[in-house]
């Protein structure tokens, strides 16, 4: 349903939420039978080449949780609501620290548009 929702350029509407899904395998468990974890999703704006020969680039915008799950296996969203990112492009990262093992994740970049 979530992929079914999706615009196929990437590109969403200012204004709108803006919603993020990640599936998390392999956590290790602690001695509770948790798995602790630590999740941060990055957009980094994509700056014109205009921008880049002229400075000017700014900052990414980091949203970061520490979570648990009763399982070795998460389901990850975020709702990002309206004006929290403002319009332009956006390299889009999600790492994901499982802090049992202290081993780092992290997924292959999206570029993505809201306008």
């Amino acid at each position: 349903a979530a992929l079914r929702g999706m615009p196929a350029d990437l590109a969403f509407r200012t204004g709108a939420p803006l919603a993020a899904y990640v599936e998390v395998y392999g956590l290790g468990l602690d001695e509770n039978g948790r798995a602790p974890y630590r999740v941060r999703y990055t957009f980094e704006p994509l700056a014109s080449a205009f921008a880049r020969l002229f400075g000017g680039s700014a900052r990414p915008v980091i949203f970061e949780f520490e979570r648990s799950s009763e399982l070795s296996t998460a389901m990850e969203r975020l709702v990002i609501e309206p004006d929290r990112l403002p319009p332009g492009r956006y390299r889009v990262t999600v790492a994901v620290t499982d802090l049992t093992r202290n081993v780092k994740s992290e997924s292959v970049a999206l570029d993505i548009t809201i306008r």
